[in-house]
Formats: structure tokens, sequence, C-alpha cells
């Protein structure tokens, strides 16, 4: 049985939870005003996900500027916990904010010591450690895997560095060092870690680098909605010969992470990005240019950097029990209408909601709202009396009558749809 949530009183939005025939919880808005009659909302289950589609597409990637390595604390064990670590600085990297930061996103961290750079990604993800290849013999990064580019040298400010960041090269000039490291484990379990050198993937590799002394760790976390994933890499892997990185050097560095999403698709992500350097989201791997600058600052617990995106908004991030938190108070933005008429709705979580005003002829005079967000909570928003307006002619004035108002809801991702009847009404269950 399916609740439809049908409010005959004076207009409210109601909403609550059902469950459909095998079981599945069901959320469901229905918006109706007793002005009017019951009027039923008939949404082709295309149109919904067209409109979700849509708004997906505008979702805002994370943009972060630069990268701060820290100096590690103590004695880093790898073992897929952060209790040894100093998190108060890192990104936070998603491809869309606005809809997937609780499903597909990753915190990178980073410190070093003396012999080793660590990494520690701490990933959001609703299937942790599928990747469906095999280190044997397939490519890690079609799949759930952190890839992870680094350019060293004495000096990113010597004129070979500039000049090989000014035009694609063939090879990488002496002392600098590019490399590509592909960090991941395979659906055997097996845990692989490798790397290519040069800018072109051309300079061979570091060879076995666990007999060199590199290390990875993974732990899936409690809720299973996510894993951590630890790395060591010393040092003499990350440069050439001669060259020894200290307090206050710095290197280029980018991340790629990527996703096994639902039916063996990838999902990537790009992040850590130099100012003024000309975001390449196409061809980041072989764009150092744009690759964001690390330094290795001399000293830890630092103040926790804003997580900027794309369009240059930048969020908070506060420490809390020593794990950053970002807050997104004012992400969803939206231009509500203006007008006289009030339409009153709840909605229990966060979501998208699309209202249309009906005539007492069962027609849409006016879609008031088209997938806008609201957080959890009461809202209110205005009705002018005009029909829907477009871009060559404004709304109209409605004649005087009885108008009807009704709407739906959903959250935004994984949203699958079908018809049903409910209390004589057909309607569009959505969940």
């Amino acid at each position: 049985m399916t609740m439809s949530f049908l409010h005959k009183g004076n207009g409210r939005i109601v909403s609550g939870l059902g469950f459909d025939n095998r079981g599945r919880d069901v959320i469901m808005i229905s918006i109706e005003s007793s002005s009017g009659p019951r009027l039923a909302v008939l949404v082709s289950a295309s149109a919904i996900l067209a409109m979700f589609a849509l708004r997906s597409a505008c979702g805002t990637e994370t943009e972060n500027l630069n990268f701060s390595i820290l100096p590690a604390p103590g004695q880093v064990t790898v073992d897929g916990k952060a209790d040894d670590w100093d998190l108060s600085s890192g990104i936070f990297a998603c491809g869309d904010v606005e809809n997937s930061r609780d499903r597909f996103a990753v915190w990178i961290h980073a410190m070093y010591d003396s012999d080793n750079l660590y990494l520690l990604a701490r990933w959001v993800d609703p299937t942790p450690m599928n990747n469906p290849g095999s280190s044997k013999g397939d490519y890690g990064f079609r799949g759930d895997c952190l890839q992870v580019r680094f350019l060293t040298a004495p000096d990113l400010d010597a004129p070979e560095v500039t000049a090989m960041l000014r035009s694609r090269v063939g090879k990488d000039p002496d002392p600098v060092r590019t490399s590509h490291w592909d960090c991941w484990m395979d659906r055997d379990g097996i845990d692989a870690l490798g790397a290519a050198y040069g800018v072109a993937f051309n300079e061979g590799g570091p060879g076995n680098a666990k007999e060199r002394g590199a290390a990875q760790a993974f732990r899936k976390d409690k809720d299973g909605r996510g894993y951590v994933q630890e790395i060591r890499l010393p040092w003499p892997l990350l440069v050439k010969p001669g060259v020894r990185l200290k307090a206050g050097g710095r290197l280029l560095m980018t991340v790629e992470p990527n996703f096994t999403v639902e039916g063996g698709g990838r999902l990537t992500i790009k992040d850590i990005f130099r100012p003024g350097g000309g975001v390449d989201r196409v061809f980041t791997f072989s764009s150092p240019g744009c690759w964001g600058v690390a330094t290795l600052e001399p000293r830890g617990r630092l103040e926790p950097r804003p997580v900027r995106l794309s369009d240059g908004r930048q969020f908070a991030v506060k420490l809390a029990n020593g794990v950053p938190e970002v807050d997104w108070s004012g992400l969803k933005r939206s231009e509500l209408p203006q007008g006289f008429k009030t339409v009153s709705f709840s909605l229990p979580e966060d979501g998208y909601v699309s209202l249309n005003i009906w005539n007492e002829k069962g027609e849409v005079v006016r879609q008031l709202l088209t997938c806008v967000p609201f957080p959890a909570g009461s809202h209110q928003v205005m009705w002018d009396g005009l029909t829907t307006m477009s871009v060559r002619r404004p709304g109209d004035p409605v004649p005087a009558g009885k108008y009807a108002w009704r709407g739906i809801w959903h959250k935004g991702i994984g949203l699958r749809c079908s018809t049903g009847e409910s209390s004589s009404t057909l309607s569009e269950r959505c969940f």
C-alpha cells in the first residue's frame, strides 16, 4: 500500500512515509488547495527524470586552489585509520555539491616527514571499494581509485620548470620528476599501488613500489557508506636522485578520485588547481600547468581552509572533534516569485519542489515552481495571479474564479517513478 498524503484542508503540503508492495520506503508530497476541486497530477516519469537530469547537469564542482601538506605530528602507521593524522588542512572534492556531496565525494589530506609523503582519502561512497577490475591487467581508474599526480623539482620557479609548464614536452627535464599514481583495491581484495614517470608517461616507473617502502591500507566505514584509504610514498619514489624537499618546499599536485557507479560506469572528479593556471578538466593528466601548488608547511594545526566551488563561492570549514565539517548554508539558491497570494507547505527533508496552479477546468494556468530547492521545514511562496510567462511574453492576469494548487517533491538524486491509484486519484509516486 502506498500513502498519497492528499490533504483537503487549508492547502498545506502534507508529507509522510509509506511502503510499496515490496516493502520499500516511499516518500511523497501531494499538494492541494481547499479553494478548488481535487485535481489529479499526472506527470510522466520521463519528464520528471529529464527535469532531474537537467538539475544534476547544473550541479557545481569544487575547485580548490593550491594545497597544504602538513608535518606529521608523530609516527604514522598505515592502517586505514586517521587517529594519528592532523586533519586541520585538506580539501573536499565533489563533482556536484548541490546533489552529490553526501554520495560521491572525498576529503583529501596529506602529511610528510623526512622519509615519506602520506596521503589520506576519506571517501563518501555508497558502494565502497567495489572496483570491478583486476590488478593483474585492468586499469584501476575505471572504478574506485585514487589517481594523484605530482611534479617535483628543487625550485618550481626555475627556467626549466616554467618552460615545461608553458608548453607540452616529450620528456621531463632534469631535475624535474612527474609521477602519475594509481591507488586502488581490485575485485579480489588486492591493493594496487603503482605509478608512471614522465609528464608524457614515457619514462618508466618506480617498479614494485611496495618493495621500495610504499604502503597502502583501506578501511570501510561502519555505516557502509564510505571508506578510508591511507598511503605512504617514500620521497625517493617522487623526486629524482639528489633532490630533497624540506619544510617550506613546494611541488605541484592534482587529484582525480574515481568512483564505480551502478552498472559498471565511472564517475571522475578533478581537483586541486593552480590559481590563474587555466583549469583543464579534460586533459588534466597531461597539463601540469594547471596543477595546484602544494606547500610543505613548516607547522601543522592550521585553520581549516574553506571549500571553494568552480563559481567562486566558498563555504566555511570547522573542526568538530578534530574532523573537518563544512557549513553548506546558502548552497542551494533560488529566486522565489513575488505576489499577493500565499501558498504554504512543509517538507520532511531537503529537496526540490515543482508546483502548478490549476483552474476549475483542470488546466494548468501557472507553473509557479519548477524544481526549486528548499530545505526541510515550513515554507511560503507567493503567486501574483498571473499565468505562466515566457521569454517573449509576460504572464496575463487570470480571470476571477477558484484555483487549486498541487505539486511534487523529490530529493534530487536516486529518483524513480511509477504511477498508481491512491484514494481514487491518479498521482505520481516518487521513491
